[in-house]
């Protein structure tokens, strides 16, 4: 072994040692390098990307709220149209002939107040309905 050793001097060994030193550095540094320019590719590649889907779901956003608006503004006319005729149809002396039982107007109001609605007819009217089939067995 030291005999193949003896061929170099001192300082060959010392310029031999730095030029490894540098052929490492340099293949390292160049592969950072590569890395680096990869990631980047990588990360302008997602804002492309990113960039098109929003740009896409704008244009489609801003399609929709086009085509809806009239859409809209149609129904809030026939709406009121059909509000104002309401009157039209339905009579006063109709509306009297129509009987409502006495249970649906508490039904109704616990409907509209959010509270919890009665369980069965017997606490809305007083008194418990019985069916007609169960009076003929």
């Amino acid at each position: 072994m030291s005999a193949l050793l003896s061929w170099l001097k001192p300082y060959e060994w010392i310029v031999w040692i730095v030029c490894l030193v540098l052929i490492v550095g340099s293949v390292w540094g160049y592969g950072h390098y590569e890395y680096r320019q990869g990631v980047a590719s990588v990360q302008i590649a997602n804002l492309k990307t990113d960039l098109k889907v929003t740009m896409d779901s704008a244009a489609v956003t801003q399609k929709s709220f086009t085509v809806d608006v009239p859409k809209i503004q149609y129904i809030q006319t026939q709406g009121q149209t059909i509000t104002k005729q309401v009157p039209v149809y339905i009579h006063e002396k109709d509306d009297a002939a129509c009987p409502i039982p006495a249970g649906f107007g508490s039904l109704l109001d616990a409907a509209a107040q959010g509270t919890p609605l009665p369980n069965s007819p017997s606490t809305s009217q007083g008194v418990a309905a019985t069916p007609a089939s169960a009076s003929s067995r």
